[in-house]
C-alpha cells in the first residue's frame, strides 16, 4: 500500500507544479514532507489530535525549518483537519494556501477512517495530503 501513495503523492505533486506554456523565469521551490502518523497507530505522538493540535504541529514544524516550504506532502494525515490546516497555515504565513486531501480506503472500497480524537470527535480518513502556497494550484488524481 505504501507504494501507491508515494506514487500518488508524486503524481499530485508533478500536477500542481506544472509549467504554464509561456516561458517565465525558473521559481524557486521549497519542499517538506512528513508522515504526520496521526490516524491509527496509538506508538505515534500524534495520535489522536484533535485537527487543531494536528494544524498546530504542522505549521510549527514547517515554519520552524532553516527554508520555509511552499510544499507540504503528508502521509498518515486525517482528511478532517485539512481545513484547519489551510487556515493555520494562512493565519501564520500571511500567504493564501491551497490544500488538497484525499481518504485512503479498505479492500471493499470504505473510507480507512482515522481514530477519534481524544475527545471522541471523529477526524475523517486516513489520507494523503498536498498544500501548496499560493491560490493557482490545481490538484489531480489518477488512479
Amino acid at each position: 500500500m505504501s507504494h501507491m501513495v508515494w506514487g500518488l503523492v508524486l503524481t499530485l505533486a508533478a500536477s500542481a507544479l506544472t509549467a504554464p506554456a509561456r516561458a517565465e523565469p525558473p521559481v524557486t521551490l521549497s519542499a517538506m514532507t512528513w508522515n504526520v502518523c496521526t490516524g491509527t497507530n496509538s506508538l505515534c505522538p500524534l495520535y489522536r489530535a484533535s485537527a487543531v493540535e494536528l494544524a498546530e504541529n504542522i505549521g510549527r514544524h514547517a515554519l520552524g525549518a532553516p527554508i520555509e516550504p511552499g510544499v507540504i506532502f503528508l502521509q498518515e494525515f486525517c482528511t478532517g483537519a485539512t481545513g484547519t490546516l489551510e487556515l493555520w497555515l494562512e493565519r501564520r504565513t500571511g500567504r493564501s494556501w491551497t490544500i488538497g486531501s484525499w481518504g485512503l480506503t479498505s479492500h471493499d472500497g470504505t473510507p480507512y477512517a482515522c481514530h477519534p480524537d481524544r475527545l471522541g470527535r471523529p477526524r475523517g480518513a486516513q489520507s494523503i495530503a498536498v498544500a501548496v502556497a499560493g491560490e493557482r494550484a490545481a490538484f489531480e488524481t489518477h488512479p
